[in-house]
């Protein structure tokens, strides 16, 4: 009766050992599942900002033609259905960016995601002054003001980027792993 417990009990370890393995496994791919979703989150946000922006550039710069253009209903109804999806997807960016956070094991890791949410912070406010922007497109002073502040915030998130690509960079796991998940799209 004893070797009967002994086979029970070794078997019991046994499934225990693999689920607590496997517990393990996907909770250090869950990082690394968010920073991709957020990747394609932060993508979509910028490719829609883009959208957002291109019948603005010929108001930024001083182009009066340009005015009649902006103001016709259809073209202001595409730009603001672009820029409340580049709003949303930085929003969700940002959300699986704590989810990152949460998730760090490192402090690499950690100081990567904090890097991260900063950055999305600013990408979010860059897009709300280009509302901002959108509304006040006939108040000279309004523009140029938010064309400051646009500069200001394109300066932080373009600095956001040097820090990541410096957390990166001093972390060759770390860097291994992300470009390893950048590669899965290439593959």
């Amino acid at each position: 009766m004893e070797k009967k417990y002994y086979g029970l009990i070794i078997t019991l370890a046994v499934v225990v050992v693999i689920a607590v393995s496997g517990f393990i496994y996907m909770n250090d791919n869950e990082y690394y599942n968010d920073y991709k979703l957020q990747e394609n989150c932060t993508n979509n946000a910028l490719e829609l900002s883009v959208t957002a922006m291109t019948p603005l550039i010929p108001q930024m710069i001083g182009s009066s033609d340009s005015l009649s253009k902006i103001t016709n209903t259809n073209d202001t109804s595409n730009n603001n259905t672009a820029l409340n999806g580049a709003l949303n997807n930085a929003t969700m960016a940002q959300e699986y960016q704590q989810k990152m956070l949460k998730n760090a094991k490192t402090d690499t890791e950690k100081n990567y995601a904090k890097t991260l949410i900063e950055q999305s912070k600013a990408f979010i406010d860059y897009l709300n002054i280009i509302k901002v922007l959108e509304v006040n497109t006939n108040e000279t002073n309004k523009t140029t003001e938010l064309m400051n502040r646009l500069d200001e915030l394109s300066n932080q998130t373009q600095n956001y980027q040097n820090d990541l690509d410096a957390i990166k960079n001093n972390d060759t796991n770390f860097k291994n792993r992300l470009n390893k998940e950048d590669n899965k799209d290439n593959n």
